[in-house]
């Protein structure tokens, strides 16, 4: 009996191996995906707005990313975690590195225009002050003010090839409850608290990353203590901070979980600002069409590597250091109904975009001059004087 297979079969096997191999090592390596948010209790949330700061060294394969996402909420906690497929360093950010950007690609433009003003400094003391008692004022509905509440106590830390487990662990810091918050009756003894468990839809969309050992960036927050009774849509943000991950291309993460359960009387729309530097002008495309509309570009310009040094980025330790000239591409969108990004875009080189440099932001600044009336009746009285005088020496 001849047990020898023939070729044809030892050849399909040798395929079929180096096929999974090639599988596993391209599924291995794969895109970031963007955060997971996780609150205490399961309360409710909305993205509000990701602001993003890209930076992609093409000779190193690394890609540098400042993030500072924001959320609505009217929790005291919650947790930020992203998946990254390959080696991961963390740096702090500059606190105001979004506001410098803003400041340095739309200037502000002060303009002082003088108002005459006439003014009794006698009188002023004695005219009435309007008065609003605090039940006239209207009570604002939600959507309308959104209150930013301070993070008072935030941690950050990388998990590399995380279990389930590892990572359950590390979310806890951020929806578990602090041993003083729990009530302790002293007529039972102390039992060690259970971890909570995670909902559904966040073990969902973590368990592809979990299957495929990615390291894991963990932010946990606290924030000031929500006034509901105000019925503000109050918005919590992280200071920012610097990821730098290796990978093959430059990606936009976008992927995300959907906010479910969402704030039902809060705005479901989400802010993306994305800045992108990069040699030469961008796009965003997400199978091979473009993902961010021409209208949301509003320019797309050189700036000089002396300017990202002394102007943007921080001046103690900068969050990257460009060695020459980049393009700076800016991206605001704004998603109306939260959907989901089912895949990462990728930046590649422009293709229609032309170099639009934005407007400055004008204000208008008034400065008072105040006129003495007490003086200009001093002046009348004066030239009346005098008059009545020349008259009475002509007659």
């Amino acid at each position: 009996m001849n047990t020898r297979l023939p070729i044809w079969r030892a050849v399909a096997g040798v395929a079929i191996g180096l096929g999974c191999l090639w599988l596993g090592a391209s599924i291995a390596s794969g895109p970031v995906a963007a955060a997971g948010i996780v609150t205490r209790d399961n309360a409710p949330f909305n993205y509000a707005e990701d602001r993003l700061l890209i930076y992609y060294d093409a000779a190193a394969k690394r890609e540098t990313v400042v993030f500072e996402p924001a959320i609505r909420f009217r929790g005291e906690a919650f947790a930020w975690a992203m998946p990254f497929p390959g080696e991961v360093q963390l740096a702090a950010a500059g606190p105001q590195i979004f506001l410098r950007l803003s400041e340095y690609l739309a200037p502000t433009v002060i303009e002082t225009r003088r108002r005459w003003k006439l003014a009794f400094w006698l009188w002023e003391w004695f005219k009435p002050k309007p008065v609003i008692k605090p039940g006239e004022l209207p009570k604002p509905q939600p959507g309308q003010v959104v209150v930013a509440r301070r993070v008072v106590e935030a941690g950050i830390e990388t998990l590399p090839r995380a279990t389930k487990e590892e990572l359950t662990k590390a979310l806890q810091k951020a929806v578990a409850r602090n041993p003083e918050e729990l009530p302790f009756d002293p007529t039972k003894p102390p039992t060690p608290e259970k971890p909570l468990p995670l909902s559904e839809t966040f073990l969902n969309w973590a368990r592809p990353h979990l299957d495929q050992k990615a390291t894991w960036v963990v932010v946990t927050a606290r924030t000031d203590v929500p006034d509901i009774s105000l019925g503000y849509d109050e918005q919590a943000s992280i200071q920012p901070f610097v990821v730098s991950f290796t990978t093959e291309q430059p990606v936009v993460p976008l992927i995300c979980p959907p906010p479910l359960p969402a704030l039902e009387d809060a705005p479901k729309y989400r802010n993306f600002k994305v800045f992108i530097v990069t040699r030469e002008r961008t796009e965003v495309r997400a199978d091979g069409t473009l993902l961010f509309e021409p209208a949301a570009v509003p320019f797309a310009d050189r700036v000089p590597a002396a300017d990202w040094a002394k102007r943007v980025l921080a001046p103690t330790q900068p969050e990257f250091q460009p060695a020459e000239d980049t393009f700076l591409t800016t991206y605001f969108h704004t998603e109306r109904d939260q959907r989901v990004f089912q895949t990462n875009p990728v930046i590649v080189p422009a293709t229609t975009q032309a170099t639009i440099r934005p407007p400055a932001n004008v204000i208008v600044q008034e400065q008072p001059v105040i006129i003495p009336g007490e003086a200009l009746l001093l002046i009348l009285g004066g030239g009346l004087v005098y008059w009545r005088q020349r008259q009475r020496e002509q007659r």
